[in-house]
């Protein structure tokens, strides 16, 4: 056997191993009930604290607080807290407006310190409820969200819950790239944590105990001034808290995509940029696979095309390279596309433009050639570009 039939077997067999954790992952969230009843009858005397972080949220915040308003949970039992972040717009001023129609409503302005783990930090710090739920100051949810994590939370009491977070698509190339990217994350992290070990958190829709937060510390020792939700993860994993994901379509909030290809690039900069820090060896060695591993079998394949002679040899080595394409490519898709039909039937799709079709391969292979380019790029720069956040670099 040569060293070359011998380095494609290796890599056919790496390209296997991906393929059956993705197609574990998709089962999993395959079997799930796309929505639970809510009963009113199981909530209890549970208090929350729903905290919204935000920083020069004037043109988002106001639909929000909205939406939090309507939660169909006793207002008694539920407050929330806006902890301003050096805001230059009018959110400070809007906040204030709603608290005037709103008791249970509070504005809290960081003076010392600033970005979103403090502003974190300090909403837990005075949150009178146990439970706690994030949202980012741009999302949109259903009056059901909180109700469903309460149900959940009660008959599974988990330290941390994951929930869902999708990107409207539009009809622009931009918009469509950031909904099916969103939407293969959120399969990625919906399946892993399912499964019971927890890749990736989005900040954007996350609830977990006050009372775990402060055993792990918050956000103490943390240096970094991104990656709120994937280091508090970490930590509450370390711990051995449970974590668990909640795949029900009333919980999941809605977030418009980038506006332009600069946001976008910034945004990813910062995503990228706290996975420096992610000092777990199996997690550093599972991003750089995802990141190289296309290349690689790129560059494998024009090595076989180029130097294999015609014969035993390149009929071996060709079926294992065209089987290495299938199990990298078609779980990945196959993935997405489980998400895809959670995604659409939930009711903050009601735009057409916004929903994902399901059948087609095109938007999802799309999506995964532009990151296949683009994110090895955005990772290596991320190493010395300190990306830019509403006015502030991070």
């Amino acid at each position: 056997m040569t060293v070359g039939l011998i380095t494609v077997l290796l890599v056919f067999m790496c390209a296997f191993a991906q393929a059956a954790i993705l197609e574990g992952w998709r089962s999993r969230i395959a079997k799930h009930p796309l929505k639970v009843p809510y009963d009113p009858s199981a909530t209890t005397d549970m208090r929350v604290t729903m905290i919204v972080p935000v920083r020069n949220g004037a043109a988002t915040i106001i639909p929000l607080l909205q939406d939090l308003y309507a939660q169909r949970y006793p207002k008694e039992l539920c407050e929330t807290i806006v902890v301003d972040d050096g805001s230059t717009d009018r959110t400070v001023e809007l906040v204030q407006g709603f608290m005037r129609t709103w008791s249970q409503l509070r504005l809290i302005q960081l003076e010392n310190e600033y970005g979103k783990k403090a502003a974190i930090a300090k909403g837990v710090e005075l949150a009178t409820g146990e439970l706690i739920l994030l949202s980012d100051a741009d999302v949109r949810c259903t009056p059901e969200r909180l109700p469903s994590l309460v149900q959940y939370q009660l008959k599974n009491n988990d330290a941390m819950v994951l929930m869902p977070v999708l990107t409207n698509g539009n009809s622009s190339v931009l918009g469509r790239l950031q909904s099916e990217e969103q939407c293969a994350l959120q399969a990625a992290t919906a399946g892993s944590a399912i499964e019971g070990d927890p890749i990736l958190a989005n900040g954007a829709n996350i609830a977990f105990l006050k009372e775990r937060f402060n055993q792990v510390e918050g956000y103490k020792e943390d240096r970094w001034a991104s990656g709120d939700d994937l280091f508090l993860m970490k930590k509450f994993k370390k711990a051995q808290f449970p974590i668990e994901y909640l795949l029900d379509q009333n919980a999941v909030v809605n977030v418009e995509p980038e506006a332009t290809w600069k946001a976008f690039l910034q945004q990813r900069l910062r995503w990228s940029g706290k996975m420096r820090s992610y000092s777990n060896f199996s997690g550093m060695l599972a991003g750089l696979f995802i990141l190289l591993f296309p290349w690689a079998l790129l560059a494998i394949t024009f090595h076989v095309v180029r130097y294999v002679g015609i014969g035993e040899s390149l009929f071996y080595t060709g079926a294992l390279l065209a089987g290495a394409w299938a199990l990298w490519l078609f779980p990945i898709l196959r993935l997405t596309q489980e998400m895809k039909a959670f995604f659409n039937s939930t009711e903050l799709q009601h735009n057409k433009e916004d929903r994902l079709p399901r059948r087609s391969f095109f938007r999802p292979l799309f999506a995964l050639i532009a990151f296949t380019i683009y994110a090895p790029v955005i990772a290596f720069a991320s190493t010395f570009i300190r990306p830019m956040w509403k006015g502030r670099k991070v």
